[in-house]
């Protein structure tokens, strides 16, 4: 009688627990950064706001776009205010660039959940392509962690040139059996981001740069998504000396960024 009763309490404890992983998800998957005055440092000519699902999302760009140069749209990792990247975009980057804080992170208004982020973003690409009238055979998408999801999500809606992901992973669910094992991840995830299915029907040319000492998305991840992309032109490069935080500052990081570019325009 002692064991059953034990076993219940277990078993209601478990499926409360799995409730509270279903309903509160957003908040064991975003951490988004806090307000700073990193905007406010850079040049006025250089910070952009659009109105996206109603909301006002600001962020950075190299100034007016236009067709003339590859244009590269930066979708950020968990966590990241990619105000912070501005520096580095303009004096690295052969390219245009553009990035926007998602909603709810740096400021911006908004919660974040990955069905809104995904259609903001969306939103996001559509609004910038017909302001700034953009062929997107011009645009390539890259994103850092969460970003990389998001960059291989947007990446089936248009014709772009390419696709850069920075330690991206294979699909949320796997990455999420790493940090709750005991659970039914699969069932309780609202949005899967299964990279993998896309990867296997893109002939997008990708580039996929993974740091040697990722402590939370393991190159193993990374190789996976590479292993079953369809597109012959596909690279991977293991950044060594670097973990998830530091990749950027990795050795040649912003090189290999600028001859994937280069080369796919070369082509074209």
């Amino acid at each position: 009688m002692i064991v059953v009763k034990a076993f219940a309490i277990f078993l209601i404890a478990y499926v409360f627990l799995c409730l509270y992983l279903y309903i509160f998800q957003e908040k064991q998957i975003f951490f988004p950064p806090a307000k700073s005055d990193a905007f406010e440092q850079i040049p006025l000519q250089n910070r952009i706001t659009l109105q996206i699902n109603d909301l006002d999302l600001t962020g950075i760009y190299s100034g007016e776009l236009d067709d003339t140069k590859p244009l590269i749209v930066y979708f950020g990792g968990n966590a990241e205010d990619v105000y912070y990247n501005y520096l580095d975009f303009k004096n690295e980057l052969n390219a245009q660039f553009v990035a926007f804080n998602y909603r709810g992170f740096a400021g911006n208004e908004g919660e974040p959940t990955i069905a809104a982020i995904l259609l903001d973003t969306n939103a996001l690409l559509t609004k910038l392509i017909n302001d700034y009238s953009l062929d997107p055979s011009n645009i390539f998408l890259m994103g850092r962690s969460l970003g990389a999801g998001i960059a291989v999500q947007l990446s089936k809606e248009k014709e772009y040139a390419g696709v850069v992901l920075i330690s991206p992973f294979d699909s949320l669910v796997n990455i999420a059996k790493r940090y709750f094992k005991w659970f039914p991840v699969s069932i309780l995830l609202k949005h899967p981001m299964d990279s993998l299915e896309i990867a296997k029907q893109s002939s997008k040319p990708v580039l996929i740069l993974a740091a040697e000492n990722d402590q939370i998305i393991p190159v193993s991840h990374s190789q996976a998504l590479f292993d079953v992309w369809s597109s012959e032109n596909k690279k991977i490069n293991i950044v060594n000396n670097t973990n998830h935080n530091n990749i950027h500052i990795g050795k040649n990081y912003f090189i290999l960024v600028n001859d994937f570019i280069n080369n796919i325009k070369r082509i074209n």
